[in-house]
C-alpha cells in the first residue's frame, strides 16, 4: 500500500499543484530539465502501535467449511518530505501556496477504496539557495497517516459445526454430554455457539 499511496500522492501533485511535480529519495541528485519543480522524496514510514480495534482478521467460507485467519495489518503513518524548486522567490512562494491549499483542503487521501488522513506538519520554509545562485527553494513536510499493510500470511483451519463438550455434573457427581451447535446470523451464516 505504500507504493499505491506514493503514486496517488504524484499524480493528484502532478494535477492540482504542479505539473513538473517528481519522485525522488533524499540522496538523489536532482537534474530538473524546467523549473520551478515540486520533488516529492520517497516517505519515511513510522510503525504505529496496535490497539485493541487491531484484531485478527477471519475470512470464512461456509461452503467448504474452512476459514483464513489473517493477522491484523501492520499500520504506519508515512511522512513525506516535499521541495519547491524555482528561479525565484515569487514562484517559490506561487507553487508553495498551492501546495499549502492543497494539502489545507484535502483532509483525506483516497487510494484503493481505504481513505488515509492527511496531515500537514510543516506547511513550508525558506532554505536558501542552491547553485547556481539564483535558484530557490523551500521545504516542507506532510503525513499519511495509518496506512494499512497486510500481511499475507495466514493459518487455515476448519469450521465447527457442532462440538460435543463433557462436563461434570456436580449436583449427581457423573458425567453429562452436551452438544453445541452453531447459531445462524442473519444472512444465514453460523456465526456461534446456540448452546444444547
Amino acid at each position: 500500500m505504500i507504493e499505491a499511496v506514493t503514486r496517488k500522492l504524484l499524480q493528484i501533485l502532478k494535477k492540482e499543484v504542479h505539473s513538473n511535480t517528481v519522485l525522488a529519495t533524499h540522496s538523489d541528485m536532482q537534474e530538473l530539465a524546467s523549473l520551478p519543480a515540486v520533488i516529492l522524496y520517497s516517505p519515511i514510514a513510522e510503525k504505529l502501535r496496535y490497539d485493541d480495534a487491531n484484531v485478527p482478521i477471519q475470512e470464512k467460507n461456509y461452503g467448504a467449511g474452512t476459514v483464513k485467519i489473517y493477522a491484523s495489518p501492520l499500520l504506519y503513518n508515512l511522512s513525506f518530505d516535499y521541495e519547491i524548486i524555482a528561479e525565484t522567490t515569487l514562484e517559490v512562494l506561487a507553487v508553495g501556496e498551492r501546495l499549502v491549499l492543497f494539502l489545507e483542503n484535502t483532509p483525506y487521501l483516497a487510494v484503493a477504496g481505504k481513505s488515509y488522513p492527511l496531515t500537514v506538519a510543516q506547511a513550508f520554509n525558506r532554505a536558501g539557495t542552491l547553485a547556481p545562485a539564483n535558484v530557490r527553494r523551500a521545504v516542507g513536510n506532510f503525513v499519511v497517516e495509518g496506512v494499512e499493510l497486510e500481511l499475507a500470511d495466514y493459518t487455515e483451519g476448519k469450521l465447527v459445526r457442532k462440538a460435543e463438550v463433557i462436563a461434570e455434573n456436580l449436583r449427581t457427581g457423573g458425567r453429562e454430554t452436551i452438544e453445541l451447535r452453531w447459531r445462524k446470523n442473519e444472512k444465514g451464516e453460523e456465526d456461534g455457539p446456540a448452546g444444547q
